[in-house]
């Protein structure tokens, strides 16, 4: 695994070379980054967030495939096509993998988003990036819902009525003022901007936008 998307370059083919020892290929996607948060009890899958990955944005300092935020948005928003379609699909892959795997307690996978497809990318078993914006947003204790999941005790959520409320939390790791204005502007070419923002530890930016 790369971590956050670091080591990732481009494959250079040139000439029939072989991949160097240590390293593997993985097919290049255009689309959307993703990732969807999940319970899991060794058979069942519960979602519980849906969100688009941000990388590689010179903003804020990235480059190339550089994990460098997620933005959490309500159902329909623009960041994603087929957005419904998409989260069905997301589902059902958190459910296969669960099964097939026998995940347990709070996980995740990331995807590229491709007309209402996601295309996995890797599965991450564990506490990931993106659920500290589940547990803002939709007021969930993911620590809690860990515990309980291990124990085989799903949560009774329900991601479709929570993604229809208005609003959007985004999360990004700016290295100046101004990745957090270019932040501002990326989060709200998607969803409607209000006033509030505010930081939950140094170099991490928390803005949260209601309709």
């Amino acid at each position: 695994a790369s971590g956050g998307g670091h080591g990732i370059v481009p494959w250079q083919h040139e000439g029939g070379g072989r991949v160097p020892p240590g390293m593997y290929l993985q097919e290049r996607m255009a689309g959307v980054a993703g990732s969807i948060v999940f319970a899991a009890d060794g058979t069942r899958a519960v979602p519980l967030g849906l969100s688009q990955g941000l990388a590689g944005e010179r903003a804020f300092g990235a480059r190339g495939f550089r994990y460098c935020g997620n933005i959490l948005a309500r159902a329909g928003d623009a960041q994603f096509a087929a957005d419904a379609r998409l989260c069905a699909a997301a589902t059902a892959l958190a459910a296969a993998v669960t099964e097939e795997f026998g995940l347990m307690g709070v996980n995740g996978i990331d995807f590229i988003a491709r007309r209402g497809i996601p295309y996995a990318l890797e599965v991450n078993p564990r506490y990931t990036a993106s659920m500290e914006l589940v547990e803002r947003a939709y007021g969930l204790s993911m620590f809690e819902i860990h515990a309980r999941a291990c124990a085989g005790a799903l949560p009774t959520f329900d991601l479709a009525g929570a993604r229809a409320a208005p609003g959007a939390i985004g999360k990004a790791t700016p290295a100046s003022s101004i990745a957090v204005t270019n932040f501002l502007m990326i989060l709200s070419s998607t969803c409607i901007p209000d006033q509030g923002f505010g930081h939950h530890n140094p170099g991490l930016l928390f803005i949260i936008i209601h309709k």
